[in-house]
């Protein structure tokens, strides 16, 4: 993680450990695959579409450890880019940011969309809605998720009632 609340802005990267052992994870498994298959006959029917899965796994997890996933926040809001997608909100667009459980093993930082917003597109958002959640900005965060969400809720108080260009927001006096 660099910068700070008092030295914005905040990057926080996706976890470069838990990226490589996922990539590890799934080349073992690839490789078990392999294995299975190399058998005659071969010990299960499911092991082509395992190497095929775990295979097609490695590069992905390859290519996130070289380039990871980015959020950045500054007085101005929060930025996710990812492999597929990128998302800008300001802070008045988004609030009560949370660490949700998603599937048995996974937690992510989720949080909830004012009205206006735009709201997200994408099939695995059901999960996030199904736990309660507008949209999320996904797992494998250098921080855990709840202490991911509890920086970006101090962000948020803090710089909310900036606006998006560094002034004071509409209908907000300066003092």
């Amino acid at each position: 993680m660099q910068g700070s609340l008092d030295q914005p802005p905040i990057v926080i990267q996706t976890s470069a450990l838990k990226t490589g052992a996922l990539m590890i994870g799934c080349a073992a498994a690839a490789v078990l695959c392999w294995f299975l298959l190399s058998w005659n006959p071969p010990a299960t029917t499911h092991a082509d579409s395992g190497l095929v899965a775990f295979g097609l796994a490695v590069p992905y997890y390859g290519w996130l450890f070289v380039s990871p996933n980015v959020l950045t926040l500054s007085p101005d809001g929060l930025t996710v880019k990812t492999r597929w997608r990128k998302a800008q909100w300001s802070w008045d667009q988004v609030s009560h940011f949370r660490a949700v459980s998603v599937g048995i093993y996974s937690q992510q930082v989720a949080f909830d969309l004012e009205e206006g917003a735009p709201a997200p597109a994408w099939f695995m958002q059901y999960y996030v809605r199904y736990a309660g959640a507008d949209d999320s900005l996904g797992g494998g965060w250098e921080l855990d998720p709840a202490a991911l969400a509890d920086l970006l809720n101090s962000a948020r108080e803090r710089w909310k009632a900036t606006h998006r260009w560094g002034g004071v927001r509409a209908g907000m006096s300066e003092r």
